[in-house]
């Protein structure tokens, strides 16, 4: 049923939008294309246009009164514009409201709301004698009195009762033109329409309109209702060509776009250049760009001109955005962001990266940054987030190609808590540097070859010193940076030199975290436990590991604060941030350690500092403590700083003991000196006058004098002056007196580099042990430089000599989507993304290229009450089309006979089966699977990835940028660019603490009994993640499909590695097959019995599948047919 509301009005289905508020309401009433009145209406108020009078009107209203900007969304009802129309829309309500720049308003209803509805449209029951059937129930004979009773009671401002407008004319000139043009409905073109809808309703409309029309355009007097007319006529199939230069009517459209008759109903925009848009209509009226031109916002541009989206932001051509340290970061409105760069790059411009080979540009060149942080949280070289509990000795990183260093950690139990798992301390091993070691301990004490020094110290290329308070950096070279903040905190930094050659905890440092769980025996593990405990180094601890399961659901009473205290990471605090360095992990990390943590508002502050931290490296400056909020106090006239410089602060950074600090332009938090003095060895800031020397390993006071064999030194502005005729002064600290300082105090004996210190031989004086070092330039000083050798993807399937042997054989992908907005993409990559839209899951049709398939996913019914969650799946297969909906499969439109298409039924499932290397599986619900032969390998994009074996440039948008950010992500393979956009992935169950640790404990499931020998082959803890998520927006749990479906779902991963898990129960997600048996006592035993099964044939053979294409799932779950001997399922 079509019904368009002609003129301004305001009514009801102002859900989201802001309409135009006018003085004028002109409703025609059309029931099954036949107009039974003509209603003009003068008021202010507020009508019911159309209810669903089954329920309360106000089911269909928005009671928010606010501005949204567009698109909006919000459950299951969208606003935005197409084709300059505002539309309004729902396809779970089942309407369509559409208003044009003549304030016309259209509404479509579909069929299910037949005689079902009530207000000024009518009751949609195909009669038109109970059309003026008022509000209050009663059958009216006047239009106004039908009208006036459905004036919305209670609204802001007072409704007055509408009268009759005068029935006389105000004859004028314009008003004969008026009424000429109108008879131009009686004529010409519009003729060939008269058969299907009478033009005598209009042309009365027009007549009555010219009579009172003071419009200073005539046209804009009768050309509205012509064109409604024109509409109508369209929408019972006769499409008027040419009644626009008949009628010299030409509809009003937005600056730079042109009227249409017959366009497409998605207008090609920037947006959907690389999305190929799938036009529900391809023949509507609207307004539309010039030839050539597409639409950029509300622009129609060139091509060339187009603005690029990057990070939820739009950038105009010209700009250039980078990924990681290759371009600089160039914030689009001043104080948005605050941004490190340099003076020479402030003003610069972007350029956007469509025609970049973003896949190289992503990481090439740029450090790799392994983080170890809280109670044993870690961030491999490849960004891999993960928690490992295991109590003893272990291999954080090596360079296990020609063994230059090695790093090992001590994991113990927390000393505040037992449960914990803390950092004790980090070995460095250096056996290019003389097999010496670097422990770093608790406190910031440091030990070299199992002997505590004093900071600093320089030794070759190793430069050890203090930073901001227990915190020690140890540098070798410029290649490897290593900083320890004394209490568990870990941050390894390294160059591109050593890319590809690492292992350990800290991953392979491929730019892949796809393999990061990469294991000694070069197998990659399914799980942080079992990854984390091959690379233990003591062989005498014992291989265990503190928890199975989160600290939050063990200590249900430490959850609300740290769900509230950890929010703040999420909040606007760290807002500037979240663009640049994804916020969830840290989020989780805190909840992790502050459920776990005696002292939560201690580790609640080790927490935020770590995610601000990887802010500050990223360049965005946070300044997030306050006094109500971690503050930091500061000794010894110390100033707190968000970013400040570790070099040239302290005392001895006068007596040049900060060699190797040259170029640094790290910042840390912490406490700083002010400006003008330095920290002093006594944790004092003092003026350069009172600063301390060291000289040769030992302290001097200010003013203080040393006299050797050779020269006389004093001590001034913290450095010591020496005067000489036969030694060189920049040789004056090399130079050891014999008679001075105990072995200890010389330990730390400072040489500038790249000289080193050596040890005097017996009866040598400090003269003649210079002489022996090293001179400047020659090779021993000089550093080593490695090119970068990238790896290639191999997988890893030969066993020999007790090892995995890789070949270059290429596996299969599948991509999962599960729930309402969960995904596993092809190259592991686990995300959420609740999206209102349709998107494109999977596409060959990438970069330009024309493809063969393309699957598009949408959700259903999510987020309503009482309505079943499900996805809507629309298939492009080499011109055919097929639809997964409604928990049916239908195929639209035929695929041509040359390429073998199957769908076959069984158990849960529906299997879609494309030729030999594609093929989807889809439970009718919200579980969908779609795999794909390694032919697609790296040909394919959409939300599953682009499966080139690299998880770590799956995001990559649909205008080839790499997002950081899942919704930018998502939101670029939307298909319909006037959907809404999702801002923000929503934290599980809110503010509902109680029913998040309920729901905690029943997701652990997923780590139980009924699945332990699975964890250990199939990662659990996306799951769990996963199915909180979903179960938070169920009404309970342990009987809802979405906290159900997520089990099921790593249930069937399980099966797919050939376990078989019985997990459900009669009150646990029952499922039952007996109604699916014959009910008729003697029949059926002859027949096929339907039974349930954990893992039945996925593509069984049937009547109708004798011989099915090779099936990609081995088994699923569901109800399977059970047969007698020799006999098949029908």
């Amino acid at each position: 049923m079509c019904t368009r509301l002609m003129g301004f009005c305001m009514s009801f289905l102002e859900t989201a939008a802001t309409f135009w508020p006018g003085t004028a309401a002109i409703a025609l009433s059309p029931c099954w294309g036949i107009f039974t009145t003509v209603k003009e209406l003068e008021s202010h108020c507020f009508w019911v246009m159309l209810s669903s009078c089954t329920f309360l009107w106000m089911d269909f209203s928005h009671k928010e009164k606010k501005d949204s900007p567009l698109p909006y969304a919000s459950h299951a009802v969208f606003v935005g514009s197409e084709l300059g129309f505002y539309k309004l829309w729902s396809e779970e309500f089942g309407f369509t409201v559409t208003i044009d720049n003549a304030a016309n308003i259209a509404l479509t209803l579909s069929k299910h709301h037949a005689n079902h509805t009530c207000g000024l449209c009518g009751n949609f029951n195909a009669a038109t004698a109970d059309e003026y059937t008022a509000q209050e129930g009663l059958l009216t004979e006047d239009s106004y009195d039908f009208a006036n009773s459905w004036a919305v009671k209670g609204a802001d401002q007072s409704c007055r009762r509408v009268s009759s407008p005068s029935k006389s004319c105000n004859s004028t000139k314009g008003t004969e033109a008026i009424l000429s043009s109108c008879s131009v409905l009686k004529s010409g073109i519009f003729l060939h329409c008269a058969h299907l809808v009478s033009p005598e309703a209009f042309l009365l409309l027009c007549q009555a309109e010219s009579c009172h029309c003071d419009q200073q355009d005539v046209e804009d007097c009768y050309c509205p209702i012509l064109l409604e007319y024109a509409r109508t006529c369209h929408a019972h199939g006769t499409l008027l060509h040419g009644w626009l230069e008949e009628s010299k009517c030409y509809p009003k459209c937005p600056i730079g776009m042109e009227y249409s008759e017959c366009t497409k109903s998605c207008s090609t925009t920037c947006h959907s250049l690389n999305i190929q848009e799938v036009c529900k209509e391809e023949c509507v009226d609207g307004c539309t760009c010039p030839a050539g031109k597409v639409l950029d916002g509300n622009r129609c541009v060139e091509v060339s001109e187009c603005s690029c989206t990057h990070m939820g932001k739009h950038f105009p051509p010209g700009f250039t955005v980078s990924q990681d340290c290759n371009t600089w970061y160039v914030q689009s409105h001043p104080h948005e962001i605050p941004l490190i760069m340099p003076p020479t790059l402030q003003t610069s411009c972007l350029q956007c990266l469509s025609d970049m080979d973003h896949g190289n540009a992503a990481t090439e060149g740029c450090p790799g940054e392994c983080l170890v942080v809280g109670q044993s949280h870690f961030k491999s070289f490849d960004n891999k987030f993960f928690t490992f509990t295991g109590d003893c000795q272990y291999l954080l990183a090596e360079d296990c190609t020609n063994k230059e260093f090695s790093i090992i950690i001590e994991n113990v139990q927390c000393a505040d808590n037992q449960d914990a798992v803390c950092t004790r301390s980090v070995t460095l091993s250096l056996p290019s540097l003389e097999n010496m070691t670097v422990k770093l301990k608790h406190g910031g004490v440091v030990s070299v070859n199992n002997m505590d020094i004093q900071t600093p110290m320089h030794h070759g290329r190793l430069h050890i010193q203090r930073t901001v308070q227990s915190s020690v950096r140890v540098k070798f070279g410029d290649d490897l940076r290593l900083d320890w903040d004394g209490h568990g905190r870990v941050l390894l930094k390294l160059t591109a030199r050593w890319a590809g050659q690492t292992c350990g905890l800290c991953g392979n440092y491929n730019g892949n975290q796809g393999d990061d769980f990469l294991s000694d025996s070069g197998l990659v593990e399914a799980s942080p436990q079992a990854f984390g405990q091959t690379w233990k180094i003591n062989g005498d601890c014992e291989s265990t590991h503190k928890y199975d399961s989160d600290p939050c659901a063990i200590n249900p009473k430490r959850v609300r604060f740290a769900e509230e205290a950890c929010a703040v990471i999420m909040s606007d605090v760290f807002s500037p941030c979240h663009i640049l360095v994804n916020p969830s992990p840290f989020q989780r990390f805190c909840r992790y350690d502050v459920c776990a943590c005696g002292d939560g508002e201690k580790c609640l502050c080790s927490a935020l500092a770590a995610y601000a931290s990887a802010c500050s490296a990223k360049g965005v400056l946070l300044n997030w403590r306050s006094p109500s909020l971690c503050e930091l106090e500061c000794s010894g006239g110390q100033v707190y700083e968000a970013c400040g410089t570790v070099c040239d602060r302290t005392c001895l950074s006068l007596s040049g003991a900060e060699a190797g600090c040259e170029g640094e332009k790290v910042c840390e938090e912490g406490c700083f000196c002010p400006a003008g003095k330095y920290l002093s060895p006594s944790g004092q800031c003092v003026t350069a006058d009172l600063c301390p020397c060291l000289h040769d390993g030992q302290l001097y006071q200010p003013s203080d004098v040393y006299a050797d064999h050779n020269s006389i030194c004093h001590c001034e502005n913290g450095y010591m002056r020496c005067s000489s005729s036969e030694v060189p002064s920049f040789l004056s600290d090399l130079f050891y007196d014999e008679d001075l300082g105990s072995p200890r105090e010389r330990r730390s004996a400072q040489c500038p580099p790249p000289l080193v210190r050596t040890e005097c031989g017996p009866g040598e004086k400090g003269l003649e042990c210079a002489r022996t070092l090293p001179e400047f330039g020659s090779a021993l000083c000089q550093s080593f430089l490695h090119p970068w050798l990238p790896l290639s993807t191999r997988h890893c399937i030969v066993c020999e000599n007790r090892k995995w042997r890789c070949t270059q054989k290429l596996c299969d992908g599948v991509c999962r989507s599960i729930g309402e907005g969960h995904y596993i993409t092809f190259d592991g990559l686990k995300y959420s993304f609740p999206g209102l839209c349709q998107y494109v899951l999977v596409q060959d049709m990438c970069h330009g290229e024309e493809g063969s398939f393309r699957v598009l996913v949408e959700n259903e019914a999510c987020g309503i009450v009482g309505r079943r969650c499900a996805k809507a799946v629309t298939v492009f297969y080499q011109g055919g089309l097929i639809v997964m909906q409604h928990g049916e499969v239908t195929m639209k439109k035929p695929v041509p006979q040359s390429f073998q298409v199957e769908i076959i039924r069984s158990g849960q499932f529906y299997t879609l089966l494309l030729g030999k290397h594609i093929s989807l599986s889809w439970d009718r619900g919200t579980r969908l699977l779609v795999h794909i032969s390694a032919a697609y390998r790296g040909r394919v994009c959409g939300l599953c990835g682009n499966f080139d074996g690299n998880v770590n440039n799956d995001f990559t948008s649909s205008n080839n940028q790499l997002e950081v950010d899942s919704s930018h992500f998502g939101n670029s393979w939307k298909v319909i660019p006037s959907c809404a956009d999702v801002t923000q992935v929503p934290l599980p169950c809110g503010d509902n603490t109680m029913k998040l640790v309920t729901v905690e404990q029943s997701c652990r499931l997923i780590t139980g009994p009924p699945f332990k020998e699975c964890n250990s082959q199939v990662d659990a803890e996306p799951y769990v993640e996963m199915c909180v998520e979903a179960a938070c927006s169920c009404p309970s749990v342990g009987d809802c499909a979405c906290f159900c479906d997520v089990v099921a779902a790593y249930a069937q991963a399980c099966s797919e590695r050939g376990l078989s898990i019985s997990w459900r129960s009669n009150d646990l997600c029952p499922m039952s097959c007996e109604e699916l048996n014959p009910k008729i006592p003697g029949v059926g035993e002859e027949l096929c019995q339907w039974r349930y099964n954990t893992c039945g044939p996925a593509c069984p053979i049937t009547c109708q599948h004798p011989d099915p294409l090779q099936c990609s799932l081995t088994c699923v779950e569901g109800c399977h047919a059970y047969c007698p001997p020799g006999t098949t399922p029908g």
